[in-house]
């Protein structure tokens, strides 16, 4: 039974195939190269969800940053930022 492998893993495998082949052709051993157009890309679905506290500030992280800005357009830009959604839950 086959396990399968990381992104970053089969990635690495890929382009260790595409060398090989291409040294392959180069020496007249294969008339092509199968291997170039292939690619593996990253998909969205296999990307953790964010997670608030983590990777998103809470509110109370929120509240003590702006607490904690000077006075100026530092602290208006944070809260313009929190109060219309742009940062927070």
């Amino acid at each position: 039974m086959l396990k399968s492998m990381s992104r970053p893993t089969a990635k690495k495998v890929l382009v260790a195939l595409k060398a090989t082949l291409k040294d392959a052709k180069r020496r007249g051993n294969v008339a092509q190269n199968v291997a170039s157009d292939v690619s593996i890309t990253s998909h969205g679905r296999h990307k953790p969800k964010l997670e608030i506290g983590r990777d998103i500030p809470t509110r109370d992280e929120i509240q003590r940053t702006i607490d904690a800005a000077k006075p100026g357009i530092g602290r208006a830009l944070l809260m313009t930022a929190a109060l219309t959604g742009m940062a927070g839950e």
